[in-house]
């Protein structure tokens, strides 16, 4: 059996979120002491029939607060023994869960979480915590809403290093493309699509050697005529060094970083530490872009 060398990063998306609580009477500030681990059981909220969520905050350091959330399943995965070729529940005692959980940061005075991502998993924060708060101090007006950006295009000016840059456009829209926007004509690629609706995706991406670079002016140049003249183009992502930008949607996708793993599991001090400083980075931006809704 050949031995694969497991790469100890995982790349993880982040997006950030503003959490609102109008009762005065609920104050993020006591989050520790309400929801510390040794809490669980009396703060765990029924999401679904066969599913709960519970919050838990491991530490508040320096303003911020730095927390988990669970998603907690009755059902359970199953055992395969490759030896006897045999399949086994893993049996649970009444108390116990399957758990899946998302790390985040919550900064107490901005009332700003930057949490872990994913576009289906309880990793979408906004509607599962919403829930989650609401039901657990019985509430109706608890908020947790992701934040736009409002201005991509002029961000993406300001960051250092453009990393790669995907086009996706349908087939039908290349002869405009060509002749418009000085595109290329991939004939070969058009060959290959047997009708106008045939999608296609190019990627310009910097290799893997310390000193590659794209040129960063020509891809602003570019992705910004396409985007002022509404050019017949159905995505543009921009990848720089911590953000993955759709200058058509105008909106940041995510934020991300390599997070190093212990185990199946996210080093939560390593996670802590590179999310609190990925705050840092981008709050002001963050903050710019509250101000125009």
């Amino acid at each position: 059996m050949v031995e694969l060398k497991e790469n100890n990063d995982k790349e993880v998306k982040i997006y950030p979120y503003r959490c609102s609580i109008k009762n005065e009477d609920i104050k993020i500030s006591n989050f520790p002491e309400i929801f510390k681990i040794e809490n669980a059981n009396n703060n765990v909220v029924e999401y679904t029939s066969d599913t709960y969520l519970v919050l838990v905050i491991d530490e508040i350091y320096d303003g911020f607060v730095f927390g988990r959330f669970f998603k907690l399943r009755d059902d359970s995965p199953t055992i395969f023994n490759r030896k006897e070729g045999k399949e086994k529940d893993i049996e649970l005692l009444s108390e116990e869960n399957i758990k899946e959980e998302s790390h985040f940061i919550l900064n107490v005075k901005d009332c700003i979480i930057f949490a872990e991502y994913n576009f289906s998993a309880i990793r979408m924060f906004s509607y599962p915590l919403s829930y989650y708060l609401n039901e657990k101090f019985k509430l109706n007006d608890c908020t947790v809403e992701a934040i736009e950006d409002k201005d991509t295009f002029n961000n993406l000016k300001t960051e250092e290093e453009i990393l790669s840059l995907t086009l996706g456009f349908a087939q039908d829209s290349t002869k405009t493309l060509e002749e418009k926007y000085n595109m290329p004509a991939w004939k070969g690629l058009l060959d290959i699509g047997q009708d106008n609706e045939s999608f296609f995706e190019v990627t310009v991406k910097r290799c893997r050697k310390k000193d590659s670079r794209l040129n960063k002016d020509k891809v602003i140049d570019m992705v910004g005529n396409l985007v002022k003249n509404k050019a017949p183009i159905d995505s543009i992502k921009v990848e720089t060094q911590n953000i993955v930008y759709d200058l058509v949607k105008n909106n940041l996708l995510f934020y991300y970083l390599n997070i190093k793993r212990d185990g199946r599991k996210l080093n939560r001090d390593d996670f802590n530490h590179k999310t609190l400083t990925l705050y840092k980075k981008y709050i002001e931006t963050i903050k710019k872009n509250l101000k125009k809704d």
